[in-house]
Parts: structure tokens; sequence; C-alpha cells
């Protein structure tokens, strides 16, 4: 099934697949009024938006089958990782080193190791969060 012609439509079927709850896709779809959960679920019972909405989670689980293609799950383990990690506990050869060197002087010589930024990955963790968990863990699907 191709993306819906009403782009407000689309939009809405796209942010309900991945996770945010009625209220919440109607608003990023450009919905506006005082009662937007009345408004998303009526939106949600349209069969044309509604068949868009499985669509696009068909899709999420196919592309969650490719290894090629990580999942907000497997992303979100990732972050957990960099932000529990201690930098004594990386090593060169760990998947959380960005940077390894060694500087020698005439009587030391000390290890220098880089690791992604803990702030950092608390952001982007919050980015990935599922504004509803009850769904669980879906995949973000953007055009490229």
């Amino acid at each position: 099934m191709p993306a819906l012609k009403n782009p407000k439509h689309e939009a809405f079927a796209q942010a309900y697949a991945v996770g945010r709850n009625a209220s919440k896709a109607w608003r990023t779809a450009g919905g506006k009024g005082n009662k937007p959960n009345v408004q998303g679920s009526k939106w949600v019972a349209k069969p044309a938006i509604k068949a868009r909405i499985e669509e696009l989670r068909l899709l999420a689980d196919k592309l969650g089958e490719d290894k090629t293609v990580l999942t907000i799950l497997e992303s979100r383990q990732f972050l957990a990782r960099v932000v529990r990690t201690p930098l004594g506990e990386i090593t060169k050869d760990s998947d959380l080193c960005q940077e390894w060197g060694i500087t020698e002087g005439e009587a030391s010589r000390s290890e220098r190791i880089k690791m992604p930024s803990k702030l950092e990955a608390i952001k982007l963790d919050r980015e990935l969060a599922p504004e509803n968990d009850s769904k669980g863990f879906e995949i973000i699907i953007r055009k490229l």
C-alpha cells in the first residue's frame, strides 16, 4: 500500500505505528484543538489509516529481522551500556572504545582511551524512548 494521499493522515499513521499514542500522533500530524485524544481515536478507527498503520508495523517487523538494521531496543541497550560502563572497564578491543593510543615518556607510559559521551547517550536514549511503553519497542521508519 502506498503512502496515504492526505499528508496529515500519513504523518499520523507513521507516528502511531512507531509507538506514539493516538493523541500524540494526532498532534505530530499537525492536529490542533483541546481534545486530541478524541480526534486521534477517530483517526485510528478510519479504515485507510488503520490499514496503513498495520502495513507500517509489518514493515518494521521485517526490518527488525534484517540484521543490518538496528532495532530501537538494540540501540537503547547499547546506549545503556555506554552510560553504565565505567571508563576503567573499557579496553582497546571494546566496542565502546572510540579512540585508543599510547603515550610514552622517559619514565612513564600511559594508555589513552576515549568512549562515547554518557550525556549524549542519555539524550539519544530519550529520543528513542517510545512514548507508549505498553506497545513495546519498534523500529523507527525514516526515509534515507
